[in-house]
C-alpha cells in the first residue's frame, strides 16, 4: 500500500486494527442494542431486532455508496480537514461495525427445530464458504476491469435486500417455531 497509495506502513500498523475492532463491537452490540430496546422501552424482541437490523442495513448502504463515490466526496471532506485516507478508513470501519451487527439475526434457531439447528448452521457455513470462494474470483475480475465502485455498489444493496428477505421469509423474529408432528 505504501508503493501504490502512499500510505506509510507505520500508519497501517497504527490504524489497521480499527475495522476488526469495529466488527467485534458490532457483534456485541447486535445483541445489546435489541436487549436494551426491549428492557428500556418495552419493545417486542421482533421490533427491537428488526429496527436494529434495518438501521445497520441502511447505514451500511450509505457507507458503501460513500466508498463507491469516495473521489467525489473527498473534496467536501478535505474542506473539513479530512483527507481521503481517513475518510475511507472511517467508512470501512463503520461498515464493518454494521456487518458485525447483523450477528443478531440467528435465523436457524428461529426457523428450524432444535434438533436441526446444528446441521442447518453447518450447511449454511459450507454454502457461505463456497460462495466466498466464487465471489472472491468474481470480485477480483470486476476490480481489475472496473475498479472498486461496482463492488461497493453491490455491497450497498446486499444488507437491505437481506433484511427484506428476512422480513418476508421469516416474519416474526424472536419466536422459536415448533414443527408439528416432530
Amino acid at each position: 500500500l505504501e508503493d501504490v497509495y502512499a500510505i506509510p506502513r507505520t500508519t497501517l500498523l497504527a490504524v489497521g486494527w480499527l475495522p476488526y475492532a469495529a466488527l467485534a463491537t458490532g457483534n456485541i452490540a447486535s445483541g445489546a442494542i435489541p436487549r436494551a430496546l426491549v428492557n428500556s422501552f418495552g419493545w417486542t424482541v421482533n421490533r427491537a431486532r428488526k429496527v436494529t437490523t434495518f438501521t445497520v442495513s441502511a447505514t451500511a448502504l450509505v457507507l458503501f455508496l460513500s466508498l463507491a463515490r469516495i473521489d467525489t466526496i473527498a473534496p467536501y471532506a478535505a474542506s473539513l480537514g479530512v483527507d481521503i485516507t481517513t475518510l475511507a478508513l472511517v467508512c470501512v470501519t463503520l461498515a464493518m461495525f454494521c456487518h458485525g451487527a447483523w450477528g443478531n439475526v440467528i435465523l436457524p434457531a428461529e426457523v428450524f427445530p432444535a434438533r436441526a439447528v446444528g446441521s442447518v448452521t453447518g450447511l449454511g457455513g459450507l454454502l457461505g464458504s463456497v460462495a466466498g470462494v466464487i465471489t472472491q474470483q468474481m470480485i477480483g475480475r470486476v476490480v481489475e476491469g472496473a475498479g472498486y465502485a461496482p463492488v461497493f455498489l453491490v455491497c450497498a444493496s446486499a444488507y437491505l435486500i437481506a433484511f427484506f428477505l428476512v422480513v418476508v421469509l421469516i416474519g416474526e423474529l424472536g419466536r422459536i417455531r415448533e414443527v408439528p408432528g416432530a
